[in-house]
């Protein structure tokens, strides 16, 4: 089944995002059906559609090793 998880960043910015996205090439996880983001409220929000739990949690796991490091990553 199919799950959509949601990512608010209450003080993220484009900038961070576009860092983020780097470190993935632009590529969004295998897997994920549908990536949308944009600015909201003077944050960031992120929305993932994924074909399962199962790949959605793997997801999180790759982005957490992609993104540690980053400095001035989202938080």
């Amino acid at each position: 089944m199919a799950i959509v998880r949601v990512y608010d960043f209450p003080e993220g910015t484009l900038a961070q995002y576009d860092q983020v996205m780097d470190r993935f090439d632009n590529q969004i996880a295998p897997g994920n059906l549908l990536h949308a983001a944009g600015s909201l409220n003077g944050g960031f929000r992120a929305i993932d559609v994924f074909e399962s739990r199962e790949v959605a949690d793997q997801a999180g796991l790759s982005a957490t090793d992609r993104t540690e490091n980053l400095a001035g990553a989202f938080r």
